[in-house]
């Protein structure tokens, strides 16, 4: 299946189990070699569902899911910058794509979509923050032509985490890049 065969749309309070074990999942298989064993353990399902519940129902981010056959296979929010490193840009966080349909364009379409979501909130530019040491995602950024601008040592709460700092100067670009290729 491709990425184009994914239905994006906004999650709702009864997606908190489905985004909590998605989550589970994929932060597990990024993590388990850059994690320590403490943050595997803590960050389990019943945190993670709880987060998730606190998150939708307080209604300050987007929280976007990419559903195939009934299933969440990708989960991202965004909304204003949560640390003070990636101000003044709107923040995009949480993007995951279940492994197994990796390389399919869906993270290139909800990083579109999440990116509409803040150009649609009054943004100019998005920014987030990624593990110093998740080369994959680091990939994934440069090629949607994100650049690194800085970095900053995420506390945790539970893992201190050392963190790059990336930035889209134009949203334009994240929401469209084929037409912004042809410009």
């Amino acid at each position: 299946m491709r990425g184009s065969d994914v239905a994006i749309r906004r999650a709702g309070p009864a997606d908190a189990m489905p985004i909590a074990r998605l989550h589970v999942k994929t932060w597990r298989e990024t993590y388990r070699d850059l994690a320590p064993e403490s943050a595997m353990r803590i960050l389990d399902l019943p945190y993670r569902h709880a987060a998730w519940v606190k998150l939708l129902d307080a209604g300050e981010r987007t929280v976007l899911v990419g559903e195939q056959d009934g299933r969440i296979v990708a989960i991202g929010s965004s909304g204003p910058a949560t640390t003070p490193e990636l101000e003044p840009h709107g923040e995009i966080n949480y993007l995951y794509v279940d492994a197994a349909r990796a390389g399919r364009g869906i993270g290139r379409r909800m990083m579109a979509a999440l990116a509409a979501d803040l150009r649609d909130r009054g943004f100019r530019s998005a920014a987030l923050g990624v593990v110093a040491a998740n080369k994959a995602a680091i990939a994934f950024y440069d090629r949607l032509g994100g650049i690194c601008t800085g970095h900053y040592t995420d506390p945790g709460p539970h893992w201190l985490s050392e963190n790059l700092v990336y930035v889209w100067r134009d949203l334009e670009r994240l929401v469209d890049p084929a037409r912004h290729r042809r410009a």
